[in-house]
């Protein structure tokens, strides 16, 4: 069984605290809250932080966007998505890409963004293995619409957002 990242600071962390070495362990889970991970997060928890997101959107340049639209399998889910045919405009999104590496799988996952794709941004994101754009990873289509209602309603917006994620 793979042993979770943190667990050689989670065994030290234990350590400290059963030996009453309170703030080495204090050290250690403010090291842990610095990540976006299960033990960042419970260590933010800990200490009463917001959450370390290690957000950085993908920056998609202009060229790179439209030298990947004129490529004749873009044009053609263009067409799809123009006659309203998303399912079709959606099956060739996946021959579109299934070639592509590095930073032109980054920029198609940013156009699937802009396209309000967001299945096909979030799988073809993950294929580049890239986890920091947290915007297109965990996408809120209604946002603007959450937070007015959830102010009149006096209501926490983030745990609606939580909701309509799933």
């Amino acid at each position: 069984m793979k042993k979770p990242r943190n667990a050689g600071a989670i065994g030290k962390l234990k350590l400290f605290l059963q030996n009453g070495q309170r703030d080495k362990g204090l050290a250690i889970f403010k090291q842990l809250a610095k990540e976006r991970s299960y033990y960042g997060f419970m260590a933010a928890d800990y200490l009463q932080q917001d959450y370390a997101l290690v957000n950085k959107p993908i920056i998609l340049e202009e060229k790179n966007k439209l030298r990947l639209l004129l490529q004749e399998d873009f044009l053609i889910i263009s067409e799809f998505r123009a006659l309203k045919l998303d399912k079709e405009a959606q099956q060739f999104w996946w021959q579109a890409v299934r070639n592509l590496k590095g930073n032109d799988l980054l920029a198609a996952a940013k156009i699937a963004q802009q396209w309000k794709w967001h299945k096909q941004a979030i799988l073809t994101v993950a294929r580049a293995k890239y986890w920091d754009d947290v915007a297109l990873r965990f996408p809120i289509e209604y946002e603007q619409g959450i937070q007015e209602n959830a102010s009149k309603q006096q209501a926490n917006s983030n745990w609606i957002q939580l909701g309509s994620m799933g």
